[in-house]
């Protein structure tokens, strides 16, 4: 794989760009007994279980107070960088966390644009070595579990695990195309024992798909992130969903291009109900 990773690289584009469609979602858990009776928390919450809305791994309810759907174009030019999303379809539904807070930390694009193919994954100020870095060797353990298909491509799929606990590192399943050696497919959680703050969980999916220049892009991410600040407090969970399609590759624009504004057209609203109905289980 790291014979091949020139051609499997979407830096090493000319450009590339793509649809995207992105959810986030937010949500309380964790509730102390006392916020958790209270009439409107019991209301919201039946009304969560009515939906089919899941619970968290303890069976307690999940309070989601805040989502966003965005739809847009992406394009990003590599040589030199730059990168312009034309915002084509939003809308918000539910409380919008205060600038600075912790939840507003956590919607940053940190947590929503994954590349595992540079050495270095930077969550929230600190550099999480990827499984498929240059130096895997030192940082990783790797376990051939099987060779499976995913999708039409015959892969390795291989289980990694850092090789010491407190390694900012991660933990889980990766799957390698047989034919190209090109990262299709990762499931991946931060190590337990890797120090982040108030970061409780971090866990993504991503399935990635050749570009017509042959380089590979994300096709579908889903993130989760758990947020604890302190012992026996209320929780945050929030929930990533980034779908991508229409992808063109090594077709560069002008550079003025990629720094002209864009006028953002909101998208008709919906009723709450009618946009919580798809709300489910990302991971």
């Amino acid at each position: 794989m790291q014979e091949h990773k020139p051609q499997n690289n979407k830096r090493n584009l000319k450009a590339f760009e793509f649809d995207s469609y992105s959810r986030t979602e937010v949500a309380l858990n964790n509730l102390p007994s006392q916020v958790s009776r209270r009439k409107l928390l019991r209301q919201i919450t039946q009304v969560a279980d009515s939906m089919g809305l899941p619970r968290d791994e303890r069976g307690q309810p999940i309070v989601p107070f805040f989502a966003s759907e965005v739809l847009s174009r992406f394009y990003q030019n590599n040589q030199p960088l730059r990168k312009r999303e034309e915002i084509k379809h939003t809308q918000l539904h539910g409380a919008a966390p205060r600038e600075g807070s912790v939840t507003s930390q956590i919607l940053g694009s940190s947590f929503q644009d994954w590349d595992f193919y540079p050495n270095w994954q930077q969550l929230l100020g600190k550099d999480f070595i990827s499984p498929i870095a240059d130096g895997w060797k030192f940082t990783y353990e790797y376990d051939l579990l099987d060779s499976v298909f995913v999708g039409q491509d015959f892969c390795y799929k291989i289980g990694v695990k850092p090789r010491r606990l407190q390694d900012l590192a991660f933990v889980g399943t990766i799957w390698i195309t047989a034919e190209t050696y090109a990262l299709r497919r990762v499931d991946l959680a931060v190590s337990p024992k890797a120090n982040l703050n108030f970061v409780e969980q971090v866990r993504v999916k991503q399935d990635l798909t050749p570009s017509p220049a042959g380089a590979w892009l994300p096709k579908r991410t889903a993130v989760v992130i758990g947020i604890k600040p302190t012992k026996g407090s209320t929780g945050i969970l929030a929930r990533f969903t980034i779908v991508n399609s229409n992808f063109d590759a090594n077709h560069p624009k002008p550079l003025p291009f990629y720094d002209r504004p864009w006028k953002r057209r909101p998208m008709p609203s919906m009723t709450p109900r009618t946009f919580s109905s798809r709300t489910g289980p990302i991971l």
